[in-house]
């Protein structure tokens, strides 16, 4: 509990001051934070009942949770297309996909994942001059032998953060098993367990 009122605290310090100030960068990752933050349950009830006053300047136009939690993840999205920041906006969107699973959304989580593997293509088109429309992350590759991912990750000279599309990769699965799609979860959960080994043997 002390750790939420204290990541709070800051985030509210952080979003009012960005605010004011026009940082944008720093605005919106506070916002995004703030999104995963109240999109517990748990910690928002806490919040409320520790930190009220807080609260109603956190939602000034006093919405309920469902849709307080997808604001928060929405405005941190504008603020990032604003910035032009393609990795951020990747991860809102995968922000954004939590919140609606955990909201019983699963179509709006899918829909919002597609997007955020069309911006990692985006990067990945732009960084590393890269046109062959085959060398693209897909939701789901069916009879896949090896991945994308990992002929990236295995290729001298690309440096296209492994851990980004395993964070992607995870909720994919999440959002598939919600739908009952289990060949879809489990392509997307095989490539998280294997970019989560590539990067453990990595880091040693």
């Amino acid at each position: 509990e002390d750790v939420v009122l204290g990541e709070f605290d800051y985030l509210m310090d952080c979003l009012m001051l960005s605010h004011e100030q026009g940082y944008t960068y720093f605005e919106a990752n506070a916002s995004q934070a703030m999104a995963e933050l109240l999109v517990n349950r748990k910690n928002y009830n806490l919040l409320l009942e520790k930190r009220p006053g807080m609260m109603r300047i956190a939602n000034r136009r006093d919405l309920p949770w469902e849709e307080l939690v997808v604001a928060y993840a929405e405005s941190a999205l504008k603020l990032f297309k604003e910035y032009c920041d393609w990795y951020q906006i990747a991860g809102t969107h995968r922000t954004l996909a939590s919140c609606y699973n955990e909201l019983g959304q699963h179509e709006m989580a899918l829909a919002n994942l597609e997007n955020a593997l069309a911006y990692v293509n985006l990067h990945h088109e732009h960084f590393y001059h890269c046109h062959d429309t085959l060398d693209r992350l897909k939701p789901y590759v069916p009879d896949a032998i090896t991945s994308t991912e990992l002929r990236w990750v295995n290729t001298e000279g690309i440096k296209t953060v492994p851990e980004w599309i395993a964070r992607l990769r995870e909720q994919l699965s999440v959002t598939y098993a919600a739908l009952g799609m289990k060949p879809q979860s489990d392509y997307n959960r095989n490539i998280y367990l294997d970019i989560l080994d590539y990067t453990r043997q990595d880091k040693e």
